[in-house]
């Protein structure tokens, strides 16, 4: 796959072809459902486009967004306002939680905690019922950790064993995902993408990151022009 948006849409109707889209909170329901998801792990910029592109496609999915992310801060006004933009395009907004920032026994606490936190910083009544782990560790897949009705865990048992679960981690798919979704062999199926693998064209994940870091140097440095006396 050469991870552009031509290719994605070639996923999305295939999905559409053969699958119902639902959420976390409605799955279930129907016999042969998709859950598309997204970590929002580095660029926003990147997951408004996707969300755009699944709106023209009549496509809703669900968007994780880091409440603690090195690279975007939810407080900002711009990342605040597109997070906004993607719920009004008809998706969900779940939280992408990191393990590695809290101890073991602070995880029930803290991800509700997040919760909140995203819920009220981003506001305009959004609610979050759901949450993906960031990188987790085999200690946590296997906990199958229950936050509760108001809270579903995307790696459940549920969710990452019982649904069939492809993703593109690191830009590479384990699995074929047009073979397994065209194949029809699964009634569940769990995809997850990150949006900053796509582009219009071809490039080299090496050149992705390269972009990415390039266009963050900009908007720091124009930033720092402005504070400058």
């Amino acid at each position: 796959m050469d991870f552009t948006y031509k290719e994605y849409i070639r996923i999305l109707e295939l999905c559409k072809k053969h699958y119902f889209f639902t959420t976390y909170k409605d799955a279930n329901m129907h016999s042969k459902e998709v859950i598309l998801r997204h970590d929002i792990d580095l660029d926003m910029d990147k997951a408004i486009t996707l969300a755009r592109i699944e709106k023209e496609h009549n496509v809703s999915s669900t968007y994780f967004v880091l409440v603690t992310s090195n690279l975007y801060n939810i407080a900002n006004k711009y990342v605040r306002d597109a997070i906004v933009d993607i719920a009004r395009l008809g998706h969900s907004i779940g939280l992408h939680f990191d393990e590695t920032q809290y101890a073991e026994e602070e995880i029930y606490n803290r991800v509700k905690n997040e919760k909140e936190i995203l819920e009220k910083i981003v506001g305009h009544n959004i609610i979050v019922d759901s949450v993906s782990m960031h990188i987790p560790s085999r200690r946590t897949l296997e906990a199958n950790y229950d936050f509760g009705n108001d809270m579903i865990n995307s790696y459940s048992e549920n969710f990452f064993h019982e649904w069939k679960y492809i993703s593109d981690s690191n830009m590479h798919w384990r699995e074929d995902p047009f073979e397994v979704i065209s194949s029809c062999r699964y009634n569940k199926l769990h995809i997850l993408t990150h949006p900053i693998w796509y582009d219009e064209g071809f490039l080299l994940k090496e050149n992705k990151l390269f972009n990415f870091y390039k266009k963050k140097e900009s908007k720091l440095k124009l930033e720092i022009n402005t504070i400058a006396p």
